[in-house]
């Protein structure tokens, strides 16, 4: 469990809820923050041309062993850019609303604004892999990605870095894979999410909202295509046989007249993933 802890995983949510990996924060106000009393604080300069703000505060919240950045001291023209910016990780126990409230009440003790800018929402199962997942999955993602690395570590993007929600799935662990959904300002806005109480909305939402896990029932399979001639219903078969991408078998489904949740069926990591983010700890 010390391992699994030390990666960012938390045995007790593994197969059964769903948590918030990393929360940033964007941060109105008036004053200066309060910086000193941290642990492993890094306290530097915003030296990139890029950067929004003139300070930059890396550092342990020693309540709750987990990192997070402070970007302070406003360095931008643009209204839009807020005076400050705050992330928080989950490194050694999931944040929640309340540490969230917590810490900014140590580093802002006045008036402050504070909106949800992104989140990445995190599913950690056992038992599957991605292979299993990319089979299983359907999107509307206009990109996707797929790399391995050389330890044969695989990880599967829909969505670009720069879209409203991009889900991931990758190997977290040997043992552990995680489908990670990021989450940026416009999906959160149009789903009422502003403020830190409110990333709770997120367990009410759909899986089918980002994508769909679904299986070929068979017995609906040969429903359908009982009328067909035996090359077409061979053909048909063969991929449940070979294990095609399902993308390509609803084409394929569609071309013939057929509608996919006629065949589909939502799988049961679907059912697994939608009971966790029901259970959503936060």
């Amino acid at each position: 469990m010390k391992n699994l802890a030390a990666l960012g995983v938390f045995p007790d949510l593994i197969n059964t809820r769903s948590f918030i990996d990393r929360v940033v924060l964007s941060i109105d106000t008036d004053e200066q923050p309060v910086t000193e009393h941290f642990e492993d604080a890094v306290n530097s300069a915003g030296l990139s041309k890029n950067s929004f703000h003139s300070r930059y505060l890396s550092a342990v919240w020693e309540k709750n062993g987990n990192r997070f950045r402070l970007g302070y001291g406003k360095a931008s023209k643009f209204s839009a850019v807020p005076d400050a910016i705050l992330t928080m990780f989950s490194d050694e126990m999931p944040v929640t609303a309340a540490q969230v409230d917590l810490l900014l009440a140590e580093l802002f003790r006045g008036q402050k604004r504070k909106r949800v800018a992104l989140v990445e929402w995190a599913n950690d199962l056992e038992g599957i892999t991605v292979s299993q997942l990319m089979r299983q999955v359907l999107h509307k993602a206009r990109a996707t990605k797929f790399i391995e690395d050389s330890m044969g570590r695989k990880t599967f993007y829909a969505g670009r870095r720069t879209s409203n929600a991009q889900i991931k799935f990758y190997d977290k662990t040997p043992s552990v894979v995680r489908i990670e959904h990021t989450l940026r300002r416009g999906f959160l806005r149009r789903h009422g999410i502003r403020t830190p109480s409110e990333i709770f909305k997120l367990k009410l939402l759909d899986l089918d909202n980002f994508i769909s896990l679904r299986t070929i029932s068979e017995p609906r399979l040969k429903r359908a295509i009982k009328s067909w001639t035996p090359d077409a219903q061979a053909l048909a078969r063969d991929y449940l046989k070979f294990r095609h991408p399902l993308p390509q078998f609803v084409q394929f489904l569609r071309a013939n007249g057929i509608r996919p949740e006629a065949v589909l069926v939502p799988s049961e990591i679907h059912d697994r993933v939608q009971e966790m983010i029901r259970r959503l700890y936060w």
